[in-house]
């Protein structure tokens, strides 16, 4: 070792030694200063009353699950869609459908009432 090392040696040694024998006691104003801060805090934080919540409808609730009002009108959109092509097929649909599977297009009676007036070619 040289004398620099021995010398940074010692003063480590004392600087530890003078840390151990001091304790560290906070004065009273600090202890009076973090209480202050934990009551605010407490009260800040205090539990609050709990409201009991507005019960919804079953309408309400239906429209939640499904996705709210977007979703609703999306689905209904699409339905009413769904049976105008249904009902008033357009032209193109027949071609495209047999186009599509290769073969005849079977037309089916709404209502078979078309069949009981005498209608079978008119519509």
């Amino acid at each position: 070792m040289t004398m620099t090392d021995e010398r940074d040696e010692d003063l480590f040694r004392a600087t530890v030694e003078t840390a151990r024998r001091r304790t560290a006691e906070p004065d009273d104003a600090l202890l009076d200063r973090v209480m202050a801060d934990a009551d605010r805090e407490l009260a800040i934080r205090a539990p609050r009353a709990v409201t009991p919540r507005a019960r919804r409808s079953a309408a309400a609730v239906l429209l939640a699950a499904l996705g709210g009002w977007g979703a609703v009108g999306s689905m209904t959109t699409a339905t009413i869609l769904g049976i105008w092509i249904g009902v008033a097929q357009p032209d193109g649909l027949n071609a495209l459908s047999q186009a599509w599977s290769g073969g005849d297009t079977v037309e089916v009676p709404l209502t078979g009432v078309e069949t009981l007036v005498g209608l079978e070619g008119l519509l």
